[in-house]
């Protein structure tokens, strides 16, 4: 059945139930910025989604309370979440999609992650492709294919990824992944280092840390500065880093790492010769 609008008749009913006090029999309490607010929603709808709820709510101690307290939250992150239980349209973001997620994830709510992955793959794009992976990342079980489209579109558009604001703002987690991938991809290890540079620049601003001191991108690099492999550069690209950033290392640290690329590269000059003396080899004498 089908209303002049076309919305079907149920739809219409659940449309006018969602966050409507009104008839409902529960209300979920959150305190943010010094206000209270409280979300209605319904028992047996809420149990109908939710394998958790339905415990809550109709198991062998059902919660009698006519209010739940949420410490884990916002109110528009569950406001959200809540449409998932009346709604066949809900209105996606990345904004909030982590805190809905944890939600999902909490209260068992399966389909919350696919309707996710799909208007993320849907909308997936090189200014948002970071955020996406944050998202698929944190929920790898949930969101393994996904996770996996966002790996490959990040190898598949690396440079471009790279020169990002969404890459410079990605959570470190993230960065080591896209470090990593990079690597894979034997890609360009100066500009792997220039982007390692601007993404610690711009959480130094973000904590308002003096972003000249190198002490200081280091620092914020912590373990990820170790995927740039300054030891597979060359001697040339190793004294280009340094002459843009020469405090990174310790004197220690830098006459290891010199060490390494020297023996790398004498290691595959052997090599060249001796594939050029399989390819050149000498004639032997023959008696007659």
């Amino acid at each position: 059945m089908s209303t002049e609008n076309g919305i079907s008749f149920r739809a219409q009913i659940m449309k006018s139930l969602c966050l409507n006090s009104d008839k409902a029999d529960i209300f979920f309490v959150i305190h943010e910025n010094g206000q209270q607010e409280r979300i209605s929603a319904h028992k047996c709808i809420l149990a109908c989604g939710s394998p958790v709820f339905n415990t809550v709510f109709y198991g062998d101690q059902p919660k009698q309370e006519t209010e739940i307290p949420i410490t884990d939250s916002s109110a528009a992150a569950f406001k959200l979440f809540m449409q998932f239980f009346y709604l066949d349209t809900v209105c996606l973001s990345y904004d909030n999609a982590i805190e809905v997620l944890q939600l999902a994830q909490k209260f068992q709510v399966i389909e919350c992650f696919e309707t996710y992955a799909r208007f993320m793959q849907r909308h997936l794009k090189i200014d948002n492709v970071c955020s996406a992976f944050a998202v698929a990342n944190t929920f790898s079980q949930q969101m393994t294919n996904f996770l996996q489209v966002c790996r490959e579109y990040i190898a598949n558009n690396l440079q471009a990824v790279l020169e990002t604001d969404n890459f410079r703002c990605c959570p470190t987690e993230i960065l080591k992944e896209i470090l990593e991938i990079a690597r894979e991809k034997n890609y360009n290890r100066i500009k792997i280092f220039s982007a390692a540079m601007n993404w610690s620049s711009h959480a130094c601003e973000k904590k308002n840390i003096n972003k000249e001191l190198s002490k200081n991108l280091r620092h914020q690099l912590g373990d990820v500065f170790n995927l740039i492999a300054f030891d597979q550069m060359t001697l040339d690209e190793f004294a280009q880093c340094l002459t843009k950033r020469s405090n990174l290392f310790e004197s220690v640290e830098l006459e290891k790492v010199i060490i390494a690329i020297a023996k790398a590269s004498n290691k595959k000059r052997r090599s060249s010769n001796a594939d050029r003396n399989d390819e050149n080899p000498q004639k032997k004498n023959v008696r007659k």
